[in-house]
């Protein structure tokens, strides 16, 4: 990778900027040790490197495909799942209120996992949080398979896929291939 500073700068500093793209930019400056760092320490070692105060949001998107790289608790567990959904599109893990997940958020957090950890299978607890999230929210879709053949869900997770390949393509990764949605 033939990583931009000044680029990689406005990606740390912004909210907008997807987990996948920390999870690159630490692993492209300094390699797999970023799995034995503390998440507080890559965090600065990140600021210090690149001379720039992370946004809040970022540091939780990070650290939640952090979790979700170097465990399968996202897979195995449903408050993990639960956090890791809730964070990586607004970067806020309702820890507060534990926020139910949107279909968004749940069909999001798949892709970009993925993107992050060899799939495995959910759950039979995880699998039930989120059918009876997609149930609750109120839509013409009930289940995880309805969700993902929704044109409206697959139009919106196209449009997080292209921002991520635009920030990817920005901070300097060329050799990459991101999965189509459909």
């Amino acid at each position: 990778m033939n990583l931009n500073k000044k680029e990689i700068f406005k990606a740390l500093s912004d909210d907008a900027t997807y987990g996948t793209t920390a999870h690159i930019i630490a692993l492209g400056t300094f390699g797999d040790d970023i799995y034995d760092m503390d998440p507080l320490e890559l965090f600065m070692n990140l600021e210090d490197e690149y001379k720039v105060e992370m946004s809040d949001d970022l540091a939780d998107k990070l650290q939640a495909i952090l979790l979700a790289t170097t465990t399968n608790a996202f897979f195995e567990d449903p408050v993990a799942f639960r956090a890791i959904a809730n964070t990586l599109l607004e970067g806020d893990p309702g820890f507060d209120g534990f926020d139910n997940v949107t279909t968004t958020e749940v069909l999001w957090s798949i892709y970009e996992v993925e993107l992050n950890h060899e799939g495995t299978e959910f759950t039979p607890a995880v699998s039930a949080l989120i059918n009876k999230e997609i149930d609750n929210e109120g839509e013409d879709v009930d289940t995880l398979d309805e969700a993902m053949n929704s044109s409206y869900h697959q139009r919106a997770i196209r449009v997080f896929r292209k921002e991520l390949e635009e920030q990817l393509q920005l901070v300097g990764v060329e050799d990459y291939a991101l999965p189509e949605v459909d």
